[in-house]
Parts: C-alpha cells; sequence; structure tokens
C-alpha cells in the first residue's frame, strides 16, 4: 500500500503543475471551454499531435543501433518537420469541415482573423496539453515522492523544476506557432512562414536539448531554459507583427498621391 504524500511533496507537484500549465489552463478556462467546436477542435488537435509523435517514435526506433546522443539530435531533426506538418493537417481538416458544414464555399467572415483566432487557440492548446501530458505527465507523479531529485546536468534546479519549465515553453511556443500557423502562414499558402515555423520549432526542441547529460554532462540547464524562452520570446514577438500586419491591411496600402490645387486670384 503507498503511502500518502508529505505535505513537502504535495506542494512541490502543485508548484510544478501550476508552473507547466497555468497558461494551459487560462486560455481554457477563458477561450476554449466556452464553445463546444473549440472543444472538439483541441481533442482532435491532440489526437493529430499524437498520430505525429507515433510517426517519429519510428524513427526512433529505426535508429536504435546509434548512440544515444546521436538519436537526440536526429529525433529533434525529424520531429519538428512532422509536428507542424500535423499542425497544417489539422487545419486542413478544419477548413474542410468548415466548408461542409455551409454546404458550398466559405463566407469571408468564417475564416476572418477574428474567427479563425479562438480555433487558433484551441489548436495549440489542445497540442501544448497533449505534449505536456506525454513529456511531463510521468515527471510530475514522481514529486509526489519523499525529496527532490536534482542531477549533473543542473546542479542549480531540481528535476522536476526543469522539466516543468521546459514543458512551459513549449506549450507556449505550441500556441504561438498555432497562431501564426492557422492565422497568417496557411491562409496565405506561404511556404516561407511554413519554413519559419519548422525552423522554430525546431529551435525550441534544440534547445531542451542541453539538458541531456548526453550532450551536456553538467549545467546544461544554464543553456537550455534562457535558449527556449528566448524562441519563446522570438515566436511572439514574430507572431504580434505578423498577426497586427494581417488585422490592418490598409497600412500597407499606398493610397493615390495627393494633388495640390492652386486657384489664381485676380
Amino acid at each position: 500500500m503507498l503511502d500518502a504524500p508529505s505535505g513537502a511533496s504535495a506542494l512541490l507537484f502543485a508548484g510544478v503543475t501550476s508552473v507547466a500549465l497555468s497558461p494551459a489552463v487560462v486560455l481554457l478556462a477563458t477561450v476554449v471551454l466556452h464553445h463546444n467546436d473549440l472543444i472538439l477542435l483541441a481533442i482532435g488537435s491532440a489526437f493529430v499531435w499524437l498520430l505525429a509523435i507515433t510517426v517519429c517514435a519510428s524513427f526512433w526506433w529505426a535508429t536504435a543501433s546509434l548512440g544515444d546522443g546521436s538519436r537526440l539530435v536526429i529525433a529533434v531533426l525529424s520531429g519538428a518537420p512532422v509536428q507542424e506538418a500535423s499542425r497544417w493537417l489539422t487545419y486542413a481538416l478544419y477548413l474542410r469541415l468548415l466548408r461542409g458544414l455551409h454546404s458550398g464555399p466559405l463566407p469571408p467572415a468564417a475564416v476572418s482573423l477574428h474567427a479563425m483566432a479562438p480555433s487558433a487557440v484551441a489548436n495549440g492548446v489542445g497540442i501544448g496539453l497533449m505534449q505536456t501530458l506525454v513529456v511531463f505527465g510521468d515527471t510530475a507523479t514522481r514529486s509526489l515522492l519523499p525529496g527532490s531529485l536534482y542531477t549533473d546536468a543542473c546542479a542549480s534546479l531540481s528535476l522536476f523544476a526543469v522539466n516543468a519549465l521546459c514543458a512551459l515553453g513549449m506549450l507556449l511556443v505550441n500556441v504561438l506557432l498555432s497562431l501564426l500557423g492557422w492565422l497568417v502562414a496557411y491562409p496565405r499558402r506561404s511556404r516561407t512562414l511554413g519554413g519559419v515555423l519548422v525552423a522554430l520549432h525546431l529551435l525550441a526542441s534544440a534547445s531542451t536539448l542541453s539538458n541531456s547529460p548526453l550532450l551536456f554532462p553538467a549545467d546544461g540547464c544554464v543553456v537550455a531554459l534562457p535558449c527556449l524562452f528566448g524562441t519563446v520570446a522570438a515566436t511572439g514577438l514574430l507572431t504580434a507583427y505578423l498577426v497586427s500586419v494581417s488585422f490592418a491591411p490598409d497600412r500597407l496600402a499606398v493610397g493615390p498621391p495627393r494633388v495640390a490645387v492652386v486657384r489664381k486670384t485676380r
């Protein structure tokens, strides 16, 4: 029979889960849970992401003969494009569903930025929550055990805190990438912005590699966490700029030249 967790362990569990999940809880409460279609979209997005991770797992098993460090690098390099492809696939399936419900071409209001923004948030939250559950779920439950856990790869922070911060960073990146993709890149069918999505996802995932003792035997978190949250900041700034430009297309429009009228006086 398992003993009940101590008060310190319960506080540690509450702390790390709050760090990892607080943005998702806020977005669920303010955006997603008020609409049944967004709830279904978030669940569907999580399912599509699981399928993508299954594909990534096949690459992991296919490289079993390589060293663990090489396998980690290959997993990151292959995982980012596959996961971004699954994000686009969810968008394409969602648009097809909307067309089916409207029985014809979609009206402009149905695919406007104002209408698609909550759907993009639901997509990002669904992906981010599922990734947090898969990557951080086991570590979070272990925080209920007595004591804490430190590794040589990060002597200044516990393993639970490092993983919670990494889960938080990846959740934020997923929400921002969904906003950038659903509101700007996918409607424009821009290959350049699609490549930017993959590059940002790759940069965020590569940042977490520093936590591995196989690549950074000591104090890898000192490199990983600043790089990860620097990527979050860069993604947020780029998303905010491109979305703001899309919301205000008149700023880019060039008006007719002004003509000066000169009146002759006698």
